[in-house]
């Protein structure tokens, strides 16, 4: 390979990489613009095609405009043909090495795209722009790593890059920019020795011209440091862009029995969209809310119904739980049964109340909530012990999937983690009056009719309904007080 030694001249971080390749390791590379992640990806590629013959290599990209422009046509550009010894099928598109190896190039946007590659056999796979990829699809891909007898001293090796602004950073940010383990797997944790991250961005690699760096220095604040320093945190299009970890997260204190307290339930079914359950306290003094307890579950209604019974005694109590209209009404998964989750919910002796559903105008009052300045910290604050919801909340995203003529306002709800938002919006917005808002009326719309007959009928006395129009202070934040 030395008379081949000019087409590879990989930078400091690339090298630290490359040392990883054929051992095992998942690695995570990048996590900044301009850190070289394609061209690092193709070397990767190319150098373990050469050294290990009968080698099976597979490079994903979401869409395959992506994968022809940048992975491909990084190939094709780099490593002529007739000097590396291996044909091109553009039909097939992979590269056949004259020692067996190949490099398979494959597009994969879903779940079921990620299904025909798992049941194919890899012993390396390089995925660029992984984050742009749900955690499930990255977790179904890493079924088509397998070893065999035949290729000695390789073993599977998984390579992902990425920069912040995607679907799954926060599994890139948990996993590997800066670990968090409670929300590994006991799989995970099992081998968490095994995941790598090697930083890269514009200051190490001398390749970029001086007229990209520039750019990337003269962005906008937040796209600035995701884009020039990989910061995780702040990111073009993060829904909660007030977010400030030294300002909304405090250490866990124990809530006064006496303060107002509610709970905010999102129901959910799957590992990505779980059951949520979120328990918030208020400050009677300075009006401060404080999410101080989360649940989580995947599984069934009979588990999380048990399981929030069991919680209802103690400093979990619940008082009130606001959840989604929707879980009153039967769906189409429950038509086995003669009643909806909600009912079956009351039924067990869950405090249930339909709460406001109204997404823009339930996300503008939590942002309110959200909001500080130099002269005011935020009137919500999440407790260190509430790790899930710290984790999610930072970096969803505002939908980009729809147009409607003006600017989305609403979350992206493709993305893992809406379902904490969710929950902290019906609790938030149902349970509680923002202190600057009392005065402040809002169109009742068709969608929370229902809700809000049943808040009225429950407390008839504390609702303030004009004429089509229900303030903030009677609006489903009717009997908070009282416990």
């Amino acid at each position: 390979m030395s008379d081949l030694s000019g087409y590879f001249q990989p930078f400091e971080s690339q090298k630290k990489a490359l040392k990883y390749i054929g051992a095992g390791i998942r690695m995570f590379f990048g996590g900044a613009r301009g850190g070289g992640k394609t061209r690092f990806a193709i070397m990767a590629a190319v150098l373990a095609c050469l050294k290990y013959p009968n080698l099976k290599t597979i490079c994903i990209r979401e869409t395959f405009n992506e994968l022809e422009e940048g992975l491909i046509r990084e190939l094709l550009e780099n490593y002529p043909t007739d000097v590396f010894k291996y044909k091109y099928n553009s039909q097939y598109h992979r590269a056949i090495f004259s020692n067996g190896s190949r490099i398979v190039f494959k597009s994969c946007d879903s779940e079921p795209a990620a299904k025909k590659i798992q049941g194919l056999e890899y012993q390396l796979m390089i995925i660029d722009e992984a984050n742009n990829l749900s955690q499930r699809v990255l977790t179904k891909l890493t079924g088509s790593l397998r070893r065999t007898k035949t290729l000695k001293g390789f073993i599977p090796t998984f390579v992902m890059t990425g920069n912040p602004g995607g679907l799954a950073d926060f599994y890139f940010k948990t996993r590997f920019v800066d670990p968090d383990y409670s929300q590994w797997s006991e799989t995970e944790l099992k081998y968490k020795d095994n995941y790598i991250f090697i930083p890269s961005n514009v200051y190490d690699n001398p390749m970029i011209g001086d007229e990209y760096v520039e750019w990337l220095e003269q962005l906008e604040p937040k796209l600035k440091a995701a884009w020039l320093y990989g910061r995780w945190d702040v990111f073009e299009g993060q829904f909660f862009d007030t977010w400030n970890p030294n300002l909304h997260i405090i250490k866990e204190f124990e809530i006064p029995k006496h303060w107002s307290r509610a709970c905010g339930l999102d129901l959910g079914y799957s590992t990505d969209h779980p059951t949520v359950c979120l328990w918030v306290a208020q400050d009677p003094i300075k009006k401060t809310l404080y999410v101080y307890n989360e649940y989580i579950q995947s599984t069934n209604n009979v588990e999380y119904i048990n399981d929030l019974k069991g919680m209802m005694g103690g400093k979990y109590h619940m008082p009130i739980i606001w959840v989604d209209p929707s879980a009153f009404i039967i769906k189409e998964r429950e038509k086995w049964s003669s009643e909806s989750t909600a009912f079956t919910m009351i039924r067990n002796g869950l405090p249930l109340q339909a709460a406001n559903n109204e997404r823009i105008n339930g996300w503008r009052v939590l942002k309110q909530w959200l909001r500080h300045d130099e002269n005011n910290e935020p009137l919500l604050k999440i407790m260190d012990n509430c790790r899930q919801i710290i984790g999610n909340l930072p970096i969803l995203k505002f939908n980009s999937y729809r147009t409607n003529g003006r600017p989305e306002e609403d979350l992206d709800t493709r993305q893992p983690g809406d379902d904490y938002a969710d929950a902290l919006r019906y609790v938030v917005v149902s349970g509680f009056i923002y202190p600057e808002m009392k005065n402040i009326e809002v169109p009742l719309e068709d969608k929370v009719q229902e809700a809000m007959r049943i808040a009225v009928k429950a407390h008839p006395r504390e609702s303030q309904e004009t004429s089509g129009y229900v303030s903030y202070r009677g609006r489903y934040n009717l009997s908070i007080a009282r416990y």
